[in-house]
């Protein structure tokens, strides 16, 4: 039974004394019967209060000698209940956990929790300091051992608090079980959160490298033109010219110029993508006829999943599809007024206007309009149609952040699609009962190609135009005049040297600030928030009371179906009413994040005039001075030394007037900065708070196969099986009892220790006690003998057992019939329920 038990929790143990000290001798007590004889006139047996009395002397001597901290009679009660429970359910084969080591455990999920946000947060501050100092020309390599420099000592500080933790928490013999574990997982996030830390450095500086190619080119005739400015300056030097004739000078000097450039600037470089995309088809898929295919591929529309044509059907696979899967009219499954022609009279008279949409069910609109679908249609074409729908979202989010960057078109980028498209098929369940064909990726990459050309065409346009050498000078004309005044009037341009600089200086805090905030606001929620000091398995506690409190099924029906999309969407929700309440959070984290930055900037404007002022060369002291400064801001903010190379040769020698200029300027640009917070949105964030927050949940998010409960483990991709500590019904995925229409009210976690089969795609019947046997992914999930049911769940389906019905097309009747004491459970109790440990 040890043995057995030991295999099926992966432990070492061959023995019950490797398990507990045992000694067969003493450790068994036999007691007599309590009633001398048959009661009940019978008198007690005075053997067994002898029995009773041997046993406490031997607990308490026990005890006594025992070296660490033992079991209350409370503990100890507990635990028998769960050995016998363990033995009535399990055939004998019992996990070794009790409700005090769940409680134990969950302690230390929530402390895990707290050190991987600390790491994680080290991170996304090394990584943004990082990001600041490529972006400046300051960094053009990124080496991991550099970032295990700069990582190392918050790493060992949260080391040497676990391991305290370990040592001196109440339970730390009980804990030391898990202790190798938690290392490794730490360990693990470590390197993975280095890993990709450096792969979006290293992107980063591949870009710059890219940019730089083409900076060097505009750099040539930007130098020309501050030069024959500061040349035409030099002869003006004296007289007095207002604006306006200053202007005409310039403006003869800038016609000139554009005229010399536009002669020598060689023709934009004509790509034709449609033949760079044919081509590289033609290569990928080298089949014959696939040229005429390609050019016959509809030019309009959207991709349309076809089974009959996309799909290879597998053995026995009809018998888990309605008759008329395989037509396309799969939205007869849908509510009549979401997609026929009559939707519009369902809604109120006044509703024609751009709100109207709000009076549909809130998923129609999105990804998610399939939980409108009976579950069972969901095995061929909803399974696909989500694959696909990833794959283009992919594709889509990949360009998407290509055009954010401003990329010129590359031809890799049609080799990432067909990449996508490849990755995206392999995420075809072994066990799904279909298998996609050619046809299917040669129809999705064509689709994908096709549409994406355009993209590509308006990405390589409006790079060239950008980077053509006529189009940068004239986007900067405003800036070239500037510095031409300011050389015009010598020494006595400070002040306007100081509010060109903060000019500068502007748009690149407030993007500083936007970054800092988001940290800010992740940092302070995970603090102060109740649903993300914990664990994810916390944070679904709080999701599941608040899917109560709103009982509204379409979000049910989205958090069951798409668990990580509805995880992601409630942290973004909670993150605005966090935010954008009452309170007005977000101004107060901005401009607290203003305070910090704007602090560094005048540290930045003392400490380069300090070096710089007393320098007995008076030759270059600007340009020394503008070094100075962009090296104190490096990591801080976006500010690259290039953009100021018109303000370096100014005749300003007295620097610290100039300081004292930038003092009188800044102000303005703070003032300007705040109002411009006291309107802002989340919408207005590169990175997002929420996302940040998110990746602090990532894991594991595969399914239960049988009743769709989340995988609980912390890592994604990681070592040994599947596993929840709660099971649900089945009757919420649509299980349903063979030859009936009656829903499966029983967990699986019941029915593995029952007699009962269930049929898999290839048309057999296993043994749930044997369900492994079936394979992926069942084989992947350790699925132990538990009884126990959560609450919270009897209410769900007693509460929403009409709309359960409608949704799989099932009943809840036979052996499906719901129990009258789940009817009696109140949404409060089963509230109470989930706080418990």
């Amino acid at each position: 039974m040890t043995v057995a038990a030991a295999q099926q929790e992966c432990c070492d143990v061959s023995s019950f004394s490797d398990v507990i000290r045992f000694d067969v001798n003493t450790h068994i007590h036999y007691f007599a019967h309590l009633w001398e004889g048959n009661p009940p006139m019978a008198p007690p047996n005075p053997t067994y209060s002898h029995n009773v009395q041997q046993l406490k002397r031997k607990v308490l001597q026990a005890a006594k000698e025992s070296q660490g901290s033992i079991l209350t009679l409370s503990s100890l009660k507990v635990r028998i209940g769960d050995l016998w429970n363990a033995l009535l359910n399990e055939n004998f084969v019992f996990s070794f956990k009790n409700s005090l080591e769940i409680a134990v455990y969950r302690k230390l999920e929530t402390a895990f929790c707290q050190w991987t946000w600390r790491l994680r947060s080290h991170v996304l501050d090394v990584q943004m300091r990082l990001d600041n100092r490529i972006r400046n020309g300051d960094l053009q390599q990124v080496t991991t051992e550099h970032l295990e420099g700069l990582v190392q000592e918050t790493s060992d500080a949260i080391v040497t608090d676990m391991e305290k933790y370990f040592r001196e928490e109440k339970h730390c013999e009980m804990l030391v079980q898990w202790k190798g574990s938690t290392e490794r997982k730490l360990e693990e996030l470590r390197k993975n959160l280095l890993l990709e830390t450096r792969k979006k450095c290293q992107n980063l500086i591949e870009l710059q490298k890219t940019q730089s190619k083409v900076d060097a080119r505009k750099s040539e005739y930007e130098d020309d033109l501050l030069r024959k400015s500061r040349e035409l300056a030099l002869t003006l030097k004296g007289k007095s010219l207002s604006e306006i004739q200053l202007r005409e000078e310039f403006t003869s000097l800038w016609a000139k110029m554009t005229a010399k450039v536009t002669n020598d600037a060689s023709p934009l470089e004509q790509v034709d993508i449609d033949v760079e995309i044919e081509n590289v088809l033609l290569e990928h898929f080298n089949e014959p006829g696939f040229h005429e295919r390609i050019r016959s591929f509809p030019k309009q529309g959207g991709f349309s999943l076809d089974l009959k044509k996309h799909v290879t059907k597998k053995k026995g696979w009809k018998t888990y599809l309605p008759r008329n899967v395989f037509i396309a009219d799969w939205k007869t499954y849908l509510p009549r007024n979401v997609f026929n022609a009559d939707w519009k009279t369902y809604l109120p008279r006044n509703v024609f206007n751009a709100d109207w949409k709000t009076y549909l069910p809130q998923n129609v609109l999105n990804a998610d309009w399939k939980t409108y679908l009976p579950r069972n249609v969901s095995n061929a074409d909803v399974i696909l149609q989500d694959i696909t729908d990833n794959i283009i979202d992919r594709v889509w989010a990949n360009i998407d952040k290509k055009e954010q960057e401003k990329r010129d078109y590359s031809q890799t980028f049609i080799h990432e699609i067909l990449h996508e498209v490849q990755e995206g098929v392999k995420s075809v369940p072994s066990d799904a009962p279909f298998s996609v064909n050619k046809d299917y990726i040669i129809d999705l990459s064509l689709y994908l190609c096709r549409t994406a050309a355009d993209r590509f065409k308006a990405m390589h346009e409006a790079f060239q135009k950008a980077n053509h050498p006529l189009v940068y000078l004239n986007s900067k004309r405003e800036d070239y005049f500037t510095c031409f005044q300011m050389s015009c009037q010598g020494a006595t341009s400070v002040t306007a040297f100081a509010v060109f600089l903060c000019d500068k200086l502007a748009p690149a805090l407030c993007r500083a600030v936007y970054e800092r905030t988001a940290k800010a606001i992740a940092g302070d929620m995970q603090g102060k928030v109740p649903d993300f000091q914990g664990n994810r398995a916390n944070l679904d506690v709080c999701i599941l009371r608040f899917l109560a409190q709103e009982e509204k099924f379409h979000y049910f029906k989205w958090y069951l179906q798409h668990p990580e999309q509805f995880f992601q969407w409630y942290i973004e929700r909670r993150v605005e009413s966090y935010c954008l309440g009452e309170s007005r959070r977000l101004e107060k984290f901005l401009d607290s994040s203003l305070d910090v930055l704007y602090g560094n900037i005048l540290s930045a404007v003392a400490s380069s005039t300090q070096r710089v002022k007393d320098r007995k060369d008076q030759k270059d002291k600007i340009s020394l001075w503008l070094d100075e400064f962009c090296r104190e801001l490096t990591e801080l903010i976006n500010l690259p030394r290039s953009d100021l190379k018109g303000l370096e040769h100014q005749e300003i020698t007295d620097i610290e007037f100039l300081s004292k200029a930038m003092a009188e300027a800044l102000p303005a640009m703070e003032n300007e900065l705040r109002e411009e917070f006291a309107v802002a949105d989340l919408s207005w964030f590169e990175m997002k708070p929420h996302t940040i927050l998110a990746e602090q949940f990532l894991g594991c998010w595969e399914q239960c196969p049988f009743c769709g409960a989340v995988c609980t483990n912390t890592i994604w991709g990681h070592d040994g099986d599947h596993q929840v500590l709660f099971h649900r019904p089945r009757a919420l995925t649509g299980g349903w009892w063979d030859k009936t229409d009656h829903l499966v009210i029983d967990i699986c976690s019941n029915l593995v220790a029952s007699k009962c089969k269930f049929e898999v795609a290839d048309a057999r019947w296993i043994r749930f006690k044997r369900y492994r046997d079936a394979g992926p992914p069942f084989s992947n999930w350790k699925i132990l003998p538990d009884p126990s049911m959560q609450a919270y769940w009897k209410w769900f389906v007693s509460h929403f057992r009409t709309d359960i019905e409608n949704w799989h097309g099932k009943k809840f009747q036979g052996r499906g019939e719901i129990p009258q004491a789940w009817q009696r459970i109140t949404k409060e109790e089963a509230l109470a329920e989930l706080d418990k440990p």
